[in-house]
């Protein structure tokens, strides 16, 4: 495929998640609330992206604790999760790991992805979440993002009274999601 049609592709994929994102914030009745295993949705996810890990020279590592479950749309918290663990795998120092782990803790499944990158600046922590948003040394057009899919999966974790946030951990950046277990 060329670069420029997976790129189209890449921006379409966009485009339908903020718009099925809009309609769930504009209607909550259209929103298809199920049980949602946690642990089955995240291995499905790594799964997804193994081969885009591999082509960047980089590994992921799943880490489940079992019986997790939340209750949400399924595909609204798949497509966060999955570009919080793109983003992961981009900015990943090759022969780097991400990780990605799941546990119970307080009443909350936490979900957390891991890059072993440069991270981001600490004043940039949060803005890394709004839309359009880009730190500024990647403001290269070679880096191929739009600065939506963080923007994405915070509006996916905020439609199910969650929490995301965003720490460096010198290496890396961590990108915490925190949902009501079902």
């Amino acid at each position: 495929m060329l670069k420029a049609e997976k790129e189209i592709n890449r921006l379409a994929g966009l485009i339908d998640e903020l718009l099925q994102m809009t309609r769930a914030e504009g209607d909550p009745a259209s929103r298809k609330l199920d049980s949602v295993d946690l642990s089955t949705l995240l291995a499905s996810t790594v799964e997804d992206n193994r081969v885009e890990s591999e082509a960047r020279g980089c590994k992921i590592h799943l880490s489940v604790q079992p019986s997790l479950s939340c209750r949400g749309d399924k595909e609204l918290l798949r497509r966060g999760v999955e570009n919080i663990i793109r983003n992961a795998v981009y900015y990943t120092a090759p022969g780097s790991v991400v990780e990605v782990t799941a546990s119970r803790q307080n009443g909350s499944a936490v979900v957390q992805v891991r890059d072993h990158g440069a991270g981001v600046p600490d004043s940039a922590l949060e803005d890394i979440f709004r839309p359009f948003y880009r730190v500024d040394d990647d403001r290269n057009r070679d880096t191929g993002g739009v600065g939506l899919g963080l923007a994405i999966a915070q509006r996916a974790v905020r439609l199910h009274n969650g929490e995301i946030r965003a720490r460096n951990m010198n290496p890396g950046l961590l990108v915490e999601m925190r949902l009501p277990l079902a």
